[in-house]
């Protein structure tokens, strides 16, 4: 029988904005109704570090960009947010385990939070909230480990 303490167990000890940039500089023009809807390219990277023995900071940053689509083209807002959250990993010591909970489980329990900063910070901008979709985090790491496994097998050659 496992005693209590030697159990495998995944806290998040807390979380929190480590870097909000909202940039806004085509204002009072930017404000302009236009004739059609903005393009927004959006961007989204996560990884963590290991901060002392069993602990890791897991970071999600997330940048957005809005240009018109009219004539000018202007840039509408930029924004950047780095949410992280500060995790302990007790008896964990498969590595594929950890990497599953640091790259899949932890930035889909940040994601909700990190979203819902976004919507605020571009509403309070003067433009309308930016409502990210969901996101399968499974699938985006196992296309990061492809293509990291591709790159490798191209410098091989």
């Amino acid at each position: 029988m496992i005693k209590n303490e030697e159990k495998p167990s995944v806290n998040l000890n807390g979380q929190y904005i480590k870097e909000l940039h909202f940039d806004n500089t085509n204002s009072p023009a930017s404000f302009v109704p236009g004739q059609e809807q903005p393009k927004i390219e959006i961007a989204i990277n996560f990884n963590n570090r290991n901060v002392n023995e069993n602990i890791y900071e897991v970071i999600l940053v997330i940048k957005a960009n809005a240009q018109s689509q009219d004539e000018g083209n202007l840039q509408l807002f930029d924004v950047k947010l780095a949410y992280a959250g500060l995790v302990t990993l007790n008896n964990i010591e498969n590595d594929e385990q950890k990497e599953a909970i640091l790259m899949v489980y932890i930035p889909s329990l940040l994601f909700p939070y990190a979203r819902h900063i976004l919507s605020d910070v571009t509403r309070d901008g003067g433009f309308q909230p930016l409502m990210l979709e969901p996101i399968d985090f499974g699938k985006l790491h196992e296309q990061r480990k492809k293509q990291k496994e591709d790159n490798i097998i191209e410098k091989a050659y």
